[in-house]
């Protein structure tokens, strides 16, 4: 099998070297500077039979290359693309989708299976436990951190911040997620009660994509609160809310890109497998 791996971040540069080492026969193109490049982005787009595309695809109607300076539009690379290729990538728009159909094109979206999202948990709490200790002057042991939501971000991030000494407030809107919160060592809170104690917090790490601190509990922060966001819009915290109150806010997407890119480029090759054998099963 040809494979193309098509611009994204760290992630995919890593994905690219994986490949190489296997033997598999892999080109690369929407790397700049002193990486392998193919220039030719059409050419390498119809010569492969799996395009491994970036993390999130694209920004607007731009294939997301952070690493090359010329622009990609989406439309070059399904203008290139033929039928029954396979392109693996994250957070597809509806236009993407809809170019890729009108190509005969199989778009997957490795966010979307189960394994990839649990896998990406584990660099993503890391990263956020990380931006946590860069940004604060005190330890996370013994300081005082919510966490909002209770998924798989969530589960991860508070068995880590347990183990590091942290006292860890987990809220939730399930009953049986408040059970299990309690279960792993947590102080569990229902929604209806975060007012209740986030004026004790240190650090609100949120991994819910709906927002839960609006105009009337941002008031009740302390000063130097840290909130890190690591959920898609529209976020868990009023962004235009929270600027307009001072509160410290740190947007911190697509994290295991930038906190382990190597481990996460090997979850995705892990997944892929998966990804292409079980689409030859079905086809």
């Amino acid at each position: 099998m040809r494979y193309l791996i098509l611009g994204g971040d760290e992630r995919n540069f890593y994905l690219y070297k994986l490949l190489k080492d296997e033997g598999a026969d892999v080109q690369m193109t929407g790397f700049d500077h002193e990486r392998e490049n193919l220039t030719e982005v059409s050419a390498a787009v119809a010569a492969a039979e799996i395009i491994m595309a970036p993390i999130p695809f694209s920004k607007g109607q731009i294939v997301n290359t952070p690493f090359h300076q010329a622009e990609i539009p989406m439309k070059e690379i399904f203008s290139a693309a033929h039928p029954n290729q396979i392109m693996i990538g994250g957070r597809f728009s509806h236009d993407a989708l809809q170019f890729a159909k009108e190509a005969g094109v199989q778009a997957f979206d490795i966010l979307e299976q189960e394994e990839m999202a649990v896998l990406n948990a584990i660099p993503t709490a890391e990263g956020a436990v990380q931006i946590a200790m860069e940004n604060t002057k005190i330890t996370i042991h013994d300081s005082h951190i919510l966490v909002m939501g209770f998924g798989r971000i969530g589960k991860i991030l508070s068995k880590i911040l347990l183990g590091i000494g942290a006292k860890v407030s987990v809220s939730a809107r399930k009953g049986d997620d408040l059970a299990f919160i309690r279960a792993f060592g947590c102080r569990a809170v229902s929604y209806e009660k975060l007012p209740d104690i986030l004026g004790q917090m240190d650090i609100i790490i949120n991994t819910v994509p709906n927002v839960i601190l609006d105009k009337s509990k941002l008031g009740l922060l302390r000063p130097d609160v840290l909130v890190i966001e690591l959920a898609s819009k529209p976020f868990g915290i009023d962004a235009v809310e929270s600027r307009k109150a001072g509160v410290n806010v740190l947007f911190a997407p697509s994290l295991p890109g930038k906190a382990a890119p190597l481990t996460a480029a090997r979850y995705i090759r892990q997944t892929m497998e998966n990804i292409l054998r079980e689409a030859r099963e079905a086809g």
